[in-house]
């Protein structure tokens, strides 16, 4: 099915739950309630595909004069897809979301625009303008086994009043690429990408396990409220993290008193290996201005740089590792790093 290119936002219909949307270039829908995908047709997917008349091959600048297809959403507008119910999952090629938001916190029960359960999600050459929530992640929340999938996608200023400023996922597989992070911010943890476990207790007790890639992918002036400026990364004891992260940019983020102002990693379950990657100019209140590794993760970092990152409260200007944290540093190198309180300017370990 396809939107006409008609003057004025025209409204996101239930119908196409089942259907490919099509949108053309300078073409807008409006998405202002919530959308239930399979509430009368199962099992369906929904892919919209929006055209450009662009020939911008720069992700960050494609789509800025407004001649992408896009959706506006306002109000309670929302997306959900569960797959108990028969959703198998989004696919969403080259849309532009402007959220009316605008970055500031919605109000008291609002949604992500995005939200999927046990399901996938794929999305490339997108972008996400100022989408927000009072709980966790502003513009994709996936929990329940989902997959996220994201390449080349613009997060421009998007909040989370608890974790995930753009995307929060717990016990979910997120694979990002190409990807970048702009102005996010979260009130606790992860003001661009929040991911945790959580174990369910029963007479044994079974640990959730999820996995993370992240690859040549930007955060840029994004701050969390306790941990984690651009990227928070969380395991618990029963449950498995898994993280692969290559080509990061941490840039002048920011975290509170939790640490990580670049990044922070957290558990017994977590083992990270990062790779070419540079946390420059991240600040926390806390310890590991560039990066905290905190309570028994395992991490192996290698070819990697921090610079001018400052710990303003428990050291670690550049890098913190706490005590029962194992694994390995090479080919690193700390430059113009500060921590006035605490020690180890360039890393600290407790």
């Amino acid at each position: 099915m396809q939107v006409s290119a008609g003057a004025g936002p025209q409204i996101f219909f239930d119908c196409f739950d089942w259907d490919t949307l099509l949108i053309p270039a300078s073409a807008s829908i409006a998405l202002s309630s919530p959308i239930h995908l399979c509430q009368s047709f199962f099992p369906c997917e929904l892919s919209v595909i929006a055209a450009s008349d662009s020939q911008s091959d720069n992700v960050t600048t494609r789509g800025v004069n407004g001649t992408r297809g896009s959706i506006r959403r306002s109000g309670q507008g929302t997306v959900i897809c569960i797959a108990h119910e028969g959703c198998t999952g989004v696919l969403l090629i080259g849309v532009r979301f402007e959220c009316a938001e605008n970055g500031s916190l919605s109000g008291e029960g609002s949604e992500p625009l995005l939200r999927v359960d046990g399901s996938s999600v794929e999305i490339s050459d997108g972008e996400f303008h100022g989408c927000s929530t009072d709980g966790d992640g502003g513009a994709i929340r996936a929990y329940g086994s989902a997959v996220v999938r994201l390449q080349d996608v613009v997060f421009d200023r998007c909040a989370a009043a608890r974790r995930g400023g753009a995307v929060a996922a717990a016990d979910a597989s997120l694979v990002v690429s190409g990807c970048r992070f702009r102005g996010c911010k979260a009130g606790l943890n992860g003001g661009g990408v929040a991911v945790w476990d959580y174990t369910c207790y029963g007479d044994d007790g079974v640990g959730k396990s999820t996995s993370v890639t992240i690859e040549e992918t930007d955060f840029h002036g994004c701050n969390a409220g306790a941990a984690g400026g651009g990227l928070y990364l969380a395991s618990s004891e029963g449950g498995a993290t898994d993280v692969t992260g290559k080509g990061l940019s941490l840039l002048e983020c920011k975290a509170g008193l939790s640490g990580g102002g670049g990044a922070a990693f957290s558990g017994k379950g977590l083992t990270a290996n990062v790779s070419n990657s540079s946390f420059h100019g991240c600040v926390t209140q806390g310890g590991g201005g560039g990066l905290a590794v905190q309570d028994g993760s395992t991490i192996h970092i290698t070819g990697s740089r921090f610079a001018e990152n400052a710990a303003l409260g428990s050291g670690g200007g550049g890098l913190i590792v706490a005590r029962e944290t194992g694994g390995s540093l090479s080919g690193t190198g700390f430059f113009d790093n500060t921590a006035p309180v605490g020690g180890g300017g360039g890393g600290f370990l407790l």
